[in-house]
């Protein structure tokens, strides 16, 4: 996009504007960035600094998964962005971290992972399975290098990697598994009553001086943010694509041009053994490898099962499992030696013994699949969109110039923009600096109308790059300052709230009073609870598991003191409001109850070492974090 707009720069604003329009795109995860400025750095780990690039497009992937993961449940206006904005940061944090720890410990991706990793990703997968040329297609339209992308994809493996060691070394000793167990069988046995708020009668006599100190001390309870409401300029690659026609011929002529993009490169299946040598390792050391590499193929030529062997033999653990079977690939996947050689060889041929920078290689050529070109019908889909949008592309870059120039030369309107540019002007609902619906949900969008230059100077903004395909231009079309709501508007809820304190305090006196009543006349608590018109519970038997009780009530019995010689009293508040004084009267062992399906030694076990190794794993992050020299900018987020 950039040379794109430097080759048609006409003028000095022009050149300005390749200031502030860039090219930020992450194909994989977060990682695949140019190398972050200080600047604009919104964290620095160590010697490294996140960009407000890499996170402003980490925080909106986020959210976007939240989302997705919510659907219609999705509430931009109960999203707690701080929050996440947080913890977006941290993750970044914590990759940047590990990414280090690994290579400073010397893991390392060979060259088959990477591509075998690469190959498995769906975006660049055809109807055949990968296809190297949709791989290189779509690299190049997000303005994404090979290296860079594969520099990326890499490092996100190498944290996957030690991340893995961690997470595979915890274990649980057969003692601590019983233990668990237990603890997770145990049964408990209570009474408990419940005072409800509702038991608790409304105080009808609020005085007004008690509603106004209330909502004195309580006013930003009632306070209403500043808002805004925007007009603004919307320009869309997809958008501009919908309205372009593509002729027959010329998409003919396309398909002849593009003719090697759509051909379907000849693919080798093979086999291999491997005998891995460390990079490390003495001549003795691969002598002896090579040696036992030839002694197996001697094994093969003499008639035993080249799968047999490489179950048994070969140090691909990725392959071996499968009688070293790698699968389909075509050139440029693998390492050259060992692709040169499978290439060379035909169907059913064992090839000699290969050294390739992993150690020796045995490699059989299981099948072929010839290479061959799809015809115009299964691509012409492919190239309409394709075709269309290069030329919506090309539009775009213009109309962004167009729109860019003309919002600056008419700061006070996006009229002659819209008009020169042939798109209307779009109006968003209100919206505060943290929180928005439609085009005001992104957060660019709102720190952009409430800087200083937007709202204060009445200009229009800077064009505001949402992808590299897709460019705001807004202005503020009207505000409503920061204010409190009026006392008289907020009675009804004022009184309704000192209503439901005074019966959660209420219930809360009466609970405590129950309790003390208890622990001097145990024997009597039916009749105790009755004068107050309650319900005594008597023996409820608990498991942790329990849902037809209240939470709170579970999680307090589990936590109360052995029975002695006096029944241990609690109270706890539930989540309605109201409180419940329980009695614990008995704790059942696991030994003593029934056992589950398989004691915690069998799934729960394994359940147990995972929940044990993400607790270790946190452990060391945060050891590693605490060694580290990390500076959060939050005043930039």
């Amino acid at each position: 996009m950039m040379e794109f707009l430097r080759e048609r720069a006409k003028g000095w604003f022009a050149w300005a504007l390749l200031l502030f329009i860039g090219v930020p795109f992450a194909f994989w995860g977060v990682n695949s960035y140019f190398t972050p400025s200080t600047e604009n750095a919104v964290a620095k780990v160590n010697d490294f600094s996140i960009s407000s690039q890499q996170y402003q497009l980490a925080f909106q992937r986020a959210r976007q998964r939240l989302q997705a993961q919510l659907g219609r449940n999705f509430d931009p206006s109960v999203l707690n962005e701080q929050f996440l904005k947080r913890r977006v940061i941290e993750q970044l944090i914590n990759e940047q971290v590990l990414a280090e720890t690994a290579n400073e410990a010397g893991y390392s991706i060979g060259v088959q992972q990477l591509a075998a990793e690469i190959r498995k990703i769906p975006q660049f997968q055809s109807v055949n399975g990968f296809d190297p040329q949709l791989y290189a297609r779509l690299l190049k339209s997000r303005g994404e290098t090979a290296q860079k992308f594969e520099n990326a994809v890499r490092r996100s493996l190498l944290i996957d990697q030690l991340r893995d060691t961690i997470l595979s070394s915890a274990f649980v000793t057969p003692a601590e598994l019983d233990k668990i167990k237990n603890l997770e069988n145990q049964r408990r046995t209570i009474d408990y009553v419940i005072v409800s708020v509702d038991h608790t009668p409304a105080n009808n006599k609020i005085a007004d001086k008690q509603i106004s100190t209330y909502y004195e001390n309580n006013k930003d309870q009632f306070a209403v943010p500043e808002r805004v409401k925007i007009d603004y300029l919307e320009l869309k690659v997809d958008d501009l694509a919908k309205h372009i026609e593509i002729g027959e011929e010329r998409l003919k002529t396309a398909y002849e041009e593009r003719s090697q993009d759509f051909m379907t490169p000849e693919e080798r299946r093979a086999s291999h053994i491997l005998i891995s040598v460390d990079k490390s390792a003495s001549p003795e050391e691969k002598q002896s490898a090579r040696h036992k590499a030839q002694e197996l193929l001697d094994r093969i030529h003499k008639g035993e099962d080249f799968s047999k062997l490489a179950k048994e033999y070969s140090d691909d653990t990725g392959s071996a499992a499968d009688g070293g079977d790698l699968g389909f690939f075509e050139r440029g996947i693998m390492d050259k030696a060992f692709e040169d050689v499978a290439f060379s060889l035909h169907k059913g041929e064992v090839s000699n013994v290969v050294e390739t920078a992993f150690g020796f290689h045995i490699i059989k050529l299981t099948d072929i699949r010839p290479g061959h070109a799809k015809p115009f019908d299964e691509v012409r889909s492919t190239l309409e969109r394709d075709l269309k949008r290069e030329q919506a592309k090309e539009q775009f870059y213009d109309k962004v110039e167009t729109m860019t120039n003309l919002a600056f030369e008419n700061p006070d309107t996006l009229t002659p923009a819209a008009e020169e540019v042939g798109i209307p002007i779009q109006t968003s609902d209100w919206f505060d600096s943290d929180h928005g619906t439609g085009i005001a949900s992104d957060a660019r969008i709102r720190q952009t109308a409430f800087s200083d230059e937007v709202l204060v100077d009445r200009l229009n903004s800077e064009p505001i790059e949402m992808t590299d395909d897709h460019v705001v231009v807004l202005r503020v079309r009207d505000n409503q300052p920061a204010t409190t709501k009026p006392l008289d508007e907020v009675r009804d809820s004022i009184v309704k709230q000192i209503n439901i304190d005074h019966a959660r305090e209420k219930a809360k006196e009466l609970a405590t009073k129950i309790k003390n009543q208890l622990a001097t006349s145990p024997d009597d608590a039916a009749q105790l609870v009755a004068k107050y018109k309650l319900d005594w519970i008597p023996g409820k038997s608990l498991s942790r598991s329990n849902t037809d009780i209240d939470p709170a009530i579970v999680q307090t019995a589990f936590h109360m003191p052995h029975p002695g010689k006096a029944h241990p009293l609690e109270t706890v508040q539930l989540a309605s409001g109201s409180y419940a004084v329980i009695r614990l009267n008995d704790v059942k062992e696991a030994s003593d109850a029934a056992q589950g399906d398989d004691g915690g030694n069998g799934k729960r076990g394994a359940q147990w070492r995972q929940t044990m190794g993400a607790s270790e794993l946190a452990l060391f992050l945060n050891n590693l974090k605490a060694h580290s020299r990390i500076v959060r900018f939050e005043d930039k987020l």
